[in-house]
């Protein structure tokens, strides 16, 4: 079930267009810092955590079941995205290498994190299970395969898929150009 406009409105999200469908069963943290764009959907078992950065959704959004995003260091997702059921994308982590501790409770000195903002540009998709690790652009038209790891940022209209993530194929943006104004168009 999703939520009500007054259900949406209790989130104190600092934008919301019109159109916006967030399940009940999603979870919103930081709701000030995320700014959401029209004709988006938000699915069950979802974590959109905005804890210090900002969490921003272009329109035409989709973020599927379980999908997990922290913004600490940032999330910027573009118009006509889709993130798959139970991709996670961490804007921030920690860096296990030398002698530090790890997780958030633990004096920030006394850690290593890398932090960066997630870029997902128009026309871009996330598959199932993905994760995309922080400062990574998932380039305009671009398609992250099921499971992937990406570590770097992925070229406009590439396909990639694996861990780490590597390049099999090309997407045509042209015509994603076409069907994307049939969608604008049709809302």
């Amino acid at each position: 079930m999703f939520l009500t406009p007054r259900g949406v409105a209790t989130l104190r999200l600092a934008h919301c267009g019109s159109d916006v469908l967030i399940d009940d069963k999603a979870t919103i943290y930081g709701g000030e810092r995320i700014r959401i764009g029209s004709h988006v959907r938000i699915d069950a078992g979802s974590i959109l955590s905005a804890a210090k950065g900002g969490i921003e959704l272009g329109s035409f959004v989709h973020i599927g079941a379980s999908v997990q995003v922290y913004g600490s260091g940032g999330v910027v997702i573009g118009n006509l995205v889709s993130i798959s059921p139970r991709a996670t994308l961490l804007s921030v982590t920690d860096d296990f290498r030398g002698p530090f501790l790890t997780g958030p409770l633990v004096p920030e000195e006394t850690r290593n994190v890398e932090a960066g903002t997630i870029n997902c540009e128009e026309f871009s998709v996330v598959g199932c299970g993905a994760v995309v690790l922080p400062g990574v652009t998932i380039g305009r038209g671009a398609a992250v395969g099921a499971l992937s790891l990406v570590k770097e940022d992925v070229p406009p209209g590439a396909v990639v898929v694996g861990t780490p993530a590597r390049q099999i194929d090309v997407r045509d943006i042209a015509e994603l150009e076409i069907r994307a104004e049939r969608a604008r168009r049709s809302s």
